[in-house]
């Protein structure tokens, strides 16, 4: 009985840990919650079928039953580790020399996800869910077009409402990096408010501080980024709340503390921010133009 007990808390383990496996692991870490509910409860059937085959068919038969459910949940589990290494390689790539190749690759790849989950409302929400990672990689390695292609390839409808607010949120980014300042309020104006959790909402308030220094009250949201740089968030989110303030000096005249945040996002996070300021056509973008051509090296 202690070896059915040992085996079938493998098994049980083996069926929290699969789902965890099997998606990217970045702004949608909130997804897991349901997946691992989930998870949980399919283990402990597992334990209670291995045991309770272990008192009534012997240890033989269940022990048989554990090996085939261990290896059936060992192939799964690797095909998604596979797959998740494949693509956060192919992702990391897209700010190197072969963005390219890996661009033509990552398309290949999420087409195959998404025709795997067509039939299966959870499977296309994983293919939603790996194609917004993908776009927002694409996105910081300067490549907005296909980060904007494949954002809109999702249809909203097959959405849960936490994954709904992730792809307006990556919408709304993508549109202002392409220029389109009304498309981004729409993207956001789709969100019911306010959201939840609240780093989805602080997200949204971000680009909305952003497009307000990019057209709006610029004192306003340059009081509104310096609080919203006051608290540690992620950093897309905290690129957003920065890339506002560096509009919003810009449109009040303060030129050289906007130049010298500049400095100091492409320290943060690489020269490749630089062309995300220059892309919005907004106060700040001349100065990032310049500083991309200058060579000034970083501080």
């Amino acid at each position: 009985m202690l070896a059915l007990t040992v085996l079938a808390a493998v098994v049980s383990a083996i069926f929290v840990l699969a789902p965890l496996y099997n998606g990217p692991r970045s702004v949608f870490s909130w997804n897991a919650v349901p997946y691992a509910t989930w998870a949980v409860a399919s283990g402990t059937l597992v334990f209670a079928v291995v045991v309770l085959a272990g008192r009534s068919f012997g240890f033989v038969p269940a022990l048989t039953f554990g090996v085939l459910a261990d290896a059936a949940m060992l192939a799964k589990i690797g095909r998604g580790v596979r797959r998740a290494r494949r693509l956060g390689a192919l992702c990391a790539a897209l700010t190197g020399p072969t963005a390219s190749s890996a661009l033509v690759e990552l398309d290949r790849e999420l087409v195959r996800l998404r025709d795997a989950g067509r039939h299966s409302i959870g499977r296309t929400r994983h293919w939603a869910r790996w194609t917004l990672h993908v776009a927002a990689h694409a996105s910081r390695g300067g490549h907005t077009g296909h980060a904007l292609r494949w954002a809109e390839s999702i249809d909203e409808a097959t959405l849960d409402r936490g994954l709904q607010i992730v792809h307006a949120q990556h919408l709304a980014a993508f549109r202002l990096s392409s220029d389109d300042r009304d498309g981004a309020r729409r993207a956001i104006a789709r969100v019911r408010r306010p959201a939840e959790p609240a780093s989805f909402e602080r997200a949204l308030q971000a680009l909305e501080t952003l497009l307000e220094a990019l057209e709006g009250d610029a004192r306003e949201a340059l009081m509104r980024a310096e609080k919203g740089l006051a608290v540690r968030d992620p950093d897309a989110v905290r690129i957003s709340w920065q890339m506002a303030e560096v509009h919003a000096l810009a449109a009040t005249g303060a030129q050289a503390n906007a130049q010298d945040r500049l400095r100091s996002m492409r320290v943060e996070h690489g020269p490749l921010v630089l062309g995300r300021v220059a892309a919005h056509r907004g106060p700040a973008s001349a100065l990032a133009t310049a500083l991309m051509a200058s060579d000034v090296p970083y501080r």
